[in-house]
């Protein structure tokens, strides 16, 4: 009986996951023919002459060294070369990559809210309003923010 309410408690779960990676693909697909910003995505990605080689052990050690200043975040750049070692220097994949990114955080969200309050009406509210909400679009749909995605990321696994 325990296994029939826990697998019934899952399915409406699982639903609303599905609708909020909906509402956000439908914010954020189009994300993946946009090109690349000239602000600093140069720096950050198609013009970094490490990053562009993909995952090496030059890359490992830059990105794990202070790096470009003021910043130290070697996950983003080992993202970065990540995103060159699958999908070679294409700002659509990279682009994606920040959807995605927003999409798990925001999934993550609704997770965590449900699990805190045991309330999963104001939760998905909650988490529908996150991931479509519009102080997110510079975070999402700028490669050089990835950053911030990954910071949401693992702050909602951390929680």
């Amino acid at each position: 009986m325990d296994q029939l309410r826990e697998s019934i408690l899952r399915a409406p779960v699982a639903l609303a996951v599905l609708l909020v990676i909906a509402a956000g693909l439908g914010i954020y697909h189009e994300a993946a023919s946009f090109g690349f910003l000239n602000w600093d995505d140069d720096v950050y990605l198609y013009g970094n002459p490490i990053v562009v080689k993909g995952l090496t052990a030059e890359g490992w050690r830059y990105a794990w060294s202070i790096g470009l200043p003021p910043y130290y975040m070697p996950l983003t750049w080992l993202s970065f070369m990540l995103d060159v070692e699958l999908f070679g220097v294409d700002p659509g994949a990279s682009h994606l990559v920040n959807v995605a990114l927003h999409l798990a955080t925001s999934s993550l969200l609704y997770l965590l809210l449900v699990r805190i309050t045991q309330k999963p009406w104001p939760s998905l509210l909650a988490a529908l309003l996150f991931v479509v909400h519009p102080l997110h679009v510079e975070a999402v749909a700028w490669i050089s923010q990835r950053k911030e995605m990954l910071a949401a990321l693992f702050a909602m696994i951390s929680l």
